[in-house]
C-alpha cells in the first residue's frame, strides 16, 4: 500500500512525527483485550449483590471485585470483562434455580461450563473453590469444561484456552449448574439479543486476527460493544440475559389490579342496589 504524507508547509512529514503515528497505529491494533471503558464499566457495578455460599461453616460473599481481582491475577489484567461479569450473574442465576433462597454449600455446586475463555473459567474456579491459588478453600466445588459437540476440556492452560477461542459463538454462552446432594441440574442459557449483532465476529479478528487482521474502526467497534455488552450483564434482570427463567410476578402492580377490580365490582354492585 502506498501512503503519502503531507504538511502544509513543504510537503513531508518530519521523521520523528512519522514514526510517533506508525508506534500509535501499531499500539492500537496490537493492544490486548479489556479495553479500558469495558473495565470502567465492571468498576462502576462492583456493589453488586454478592454470591453467598457456605464454605464448611464459614459464611463466604464472594463479590464482583474478588472475583475481577483474581482474574486479573490470572490474566495479568487482559481478561474478557464481558465474560466475568457473565459468569458472575450465572452463577447467581444457577443459585437461585437450584437452591431458591437457601444458601448451598460450597461443595455441593458443580457447574459445567461450554465457553472455553481463560477469564471464564477462572472466574469459575475461583467461585467453586476448584481453581489453582485460591486461598483458604475448606471444601472445593467442582467445575467441568464441555464444549457443546459434547468434548470434554481437560486442558485448562491459558495456551489451549487460547486456542479453542477462536471459534467462541453464541452456542458456548451456556453453563449448567448441578446441585450435587440431589443430581438435580439447571442450565442457564444466554439470550441471542444480549450480544451485539456482529460481536462474535469482530472478536476473532480482534483478538486472533481471524479470518484477517482488525483494522483500527473494528478495534473501535469491538471496544464499544465490550463496553455496552458488559453493562448489559451487570445491569439487566436475569430473565432478560438468560433462558428459561421467569419473570417474578410483580406483586405491588397484582396489588393495584386487584384493588382496581374490586372498586369495579363493588361499583357495579351498588349500581344494580341503587336501581332495585
Amino acid at each position: 500500500m502506498k501512503c503519502e504524507h503531507y504538511t502544509r508547509r513543504n510537503g513531508k512529514v518530519p521523521a520523528a512525527l512519522f514514526l510517533i503515528r506508525v508506534m500509535l497505529v501499531l499500539w492500537i491494533m496490537f493492544m490486548p483485550a479489556g479495553p479500558a471503558e469495558a473495565h470502567s464499566a465492571l468498576n462502576r457495578h462492583l456493589d453488586l449483590p454478592p454470591v453467598e455460599i457456605y464454605d464448611g461453616d464459614t459464611l463466604l460473599k464472594i463479590s464482583l471485585a474478588d472475583v475481577a481481582g483474581y482474574c486479573r491475577e490470572k490474566t495479568g489484567g487482559a481478561g474478557s470483562t464481558v465474560d466475568v461479569a457473565c459468569a458472575y450473574r450465572a452463577m447467581q442465576a444457577g443459585i437461585e434455580a437450584l437452591w431458591g433462597k437457601e444458601t448451598p454449600e460450597r461443595d455441593d455446586i458443580k457447574v459445567v461450563s461450554s465457553l472455553p475463555s481463560y477469564t471464564s473459567v477462572v472466574s469459575f474456579q475461583y467461585l467453586t473453590g476448584a481453581g489453582p491459588d485460591v486461598r483458604g478453600v475448606k471444601a472445593k466445588g467442582d467445575f467441568g469444561l464441555v464444549l457443546p459437540d459434547g468434548t470434554e476440556v481437560k486442558d485448562a492452560s491459558y495456551k489451549n484456552l487460547q486456542e479453542l477461542s477462536k471459534n467462541i459463538s453464541l452456542e458456548n454462552y451456556q453453563f449448567t449448574f448441578v446441585r450435587r446432594s440431589t443430581g438435580e441440574s439447571f442450565t442457564v442459557k444466554v439470550k441471542d439479543d444480549v450480544f451485539s449483532g456482529n460481536y462474535f465476529e469482530l472478536s476473532k479478528k480482534v483478538n486472533f486476527g481471524v479470518p484477517e487482521r482488525a483494522t483500527v474502526r473494528e478495534f473501535e467497534q469491538n471496544a464499544a460493544q465490550q463496553t455496552v455488552i458488559t453493562e448489559r450483564f451487570l445491569t439487566l434482570p436475569p430473565w432478560e440475559l438468560f433462558e428459561d427463567i421467569k419473570q417474578p410476578f410483580p406483586v405491588a402492580a397484582g396489588v393495584f389490579t386487584s384493588a382496581v377490580f374490586l372498586l369495579f365490582v363493588s361499583g357495579l354492585v351498588y349500581s344494580w342496589k341503587a336501581k332495585k
